[in-house]
């Protein structure tokens, strides 16, 4: 068995990552700051832990040394104008440090990027893959400009020698921390929000993700990108769906372009006198209403592997997330299918 270094494993798809690797019994070192929440990995045991951060250069030295490969699920995912900064410097100078370190110890990296770092504009009726090309405008969030940039730091490290996988996945679902990541979805609906979108976007499975992209690891397809995506989805199915699992109403009114765009408006004046959502911004209203429908034939065609369904991924993901409301703990997503 192999000994992977894990960034980002105290997070949503990290945690998982590490749970899968421990599974298949991998030796698995995590790197993480010394503020890291242990929550999603509070009973996971033989964990070999380095402290420190993604940019600093002697950390990571220590954290990849001895280690068959390097598995970078670290990122920064913010709306808010005020963490460009930080989007860059976690995302962008983050990944340059993790590749520079791959290439100095010359072993090989999976990157997990996003959608976002695409970035192309849709055209109604198309469906983005792979082969779709960066086009930069100022439509796109600072989100998405610092997962490309993220990118090309890996492919620039490819173009020095460094075998490296990056999958691109789409809104990931999964049992989670409920008030962060799409957990905060989840969330919402239990709460009984009366609005949905009129957006089409693309889900995936976390489960679906950490083995996928470990097994394009495992077979060695270096030099490509994988996008990620079970299915493309309406938000008012996906809330529904939802609603039917938490035994809640489902969400009831549309809230058009318009209507979205009245709420940012209002929120962002709430949030000047300290009040409001910090997720509702004018990048995330305008997400929500966007219809963007992706393709992963790709990676079903090069690992013969098929996606868990959106149905099974929410049923689990509620089941997990009612019986965090009854005792308070985590209860991750077993990868058994059911």
């Amino acid at each position: 068995m192999s000994r992977i270094l894990v960034t980002g494993a105290t997070g949503f798809t990290g945690s998982y990552m590490v749970r899968y690797l421990r599974q298949l019994g991998h030796e698995v070192r995590i790197l993480h700051r010394s503020e890291s929440s242990w929550y999603l990995l509070e009973e996971v045991e033989g964990l070999e832990k380095f402290c420190g951060d993604i940019r600093d250069i002697f950390a990571l030295s220590d954290a990849t040394e001895g280690v068959d490969a390097v598995y970078h699920c670290a990122g920064l995912v913010s709306y808010k104008k005020e963490d460009k900064n930080r989007l860059h410097q976690i995302n962008a100078a983050g990944t340059e440090a993790v590749v520079n370190a791959c290439l100095d110890r010359n072993i090989p990296m999976l990157h997990l990027s996003s959608v976002a770092a695409i970035g192309k504009k849709y055209t109604r009726g198309e469906v983005i893959t792979e082969q779709n090309k960066w086009e930069s405008r100022k439509a796109l969030s600072d989100y998405a400009v610092s997962k490309f940039r993220a990118e090309q730091e890996v492919w620039r490290g490819v173009a020095e020698g460094l075998q490296a996988v990056i999958v691109n996945p789409s809104i990931i679902l999964g049992a989670c921390d409920w008030e962060q990541s799409s957990g905060r979805l989840f969330r919402s609906v239990y709460k009984r929000y009366p609005f949905y979108t009129q957006g089409i976007t693309g889900f995936v499975d976390v489960r679906d993700v950490v083995q996928m992209a470990h097994q394009l690891m495992e077979e060695k397809h270096f030099g490509e990108r994988f996008l990620l995506s079970a299915d493309n989805l309406t938000y008012q199915h996906l809330f529904e769906t939802m609603a039917k699992y938490l035994q809640v109403p489902p969400p009831r009114w549309e809230a058009g372009p318009k209507l979205s765009g009245l709420a940012w408006r209002l929120n962002a004046i709430l949030r000047m006198f300290g009040l409001g959502n910090k997720a509702i911004t004018r990048t995330t209203a305008r997400m929500a209403n966007r219809q963007t429908r992706y393709d992963s034939s790709k990676v079903k065609s090069r690992l013969g592997m098929e996606f868990r369904s959106l149905e099974e991924t929410i049923r689990d993901s509620c089941v997990c997330f009612q019986a965090t409301q009854q005792d308070g703990c985590h209860h991750p997503l077993s990868f058994e299918h059911a």
